[in-house]
């Protein structure tokens, strides 16, 4: 499976990882890595997290972060 982000996700991803490296850079390097090892855990657990608000989709929560992810499985 390949992790395609939108626009919009990487853009608010990366407005709260700078926001937080102002105060303190290394919990916002902390951070970026947890999301994206939360990230690839759909690729072994493709039903993780609810059923989303749009049809299709999965919404985990990304623990230890203010995120939810929206993904969608495409394909076989």
């Amino acid at each position: 499976m390949i992790i395609d982000w939108l626009p919009e996700a990487n853009r608010d991803r990366f407005d709260q990882l700078d926001y937080i490296a102002q105060d303190n850079p290394l919990a916002a390097a902390d951070q970026d890595e947890e999301i994206e090892r939360q990230i690839d855990m759909p690729m072994q657990h493709p039903k993780m997290g609810r059923p989303g608000h749009v049809k299709g989709t999965r919404e985990p929560v990304i623990s230890r972060t203010p995120f939810i992810a929206v993904y969608r499985l495409k394909g076989s």
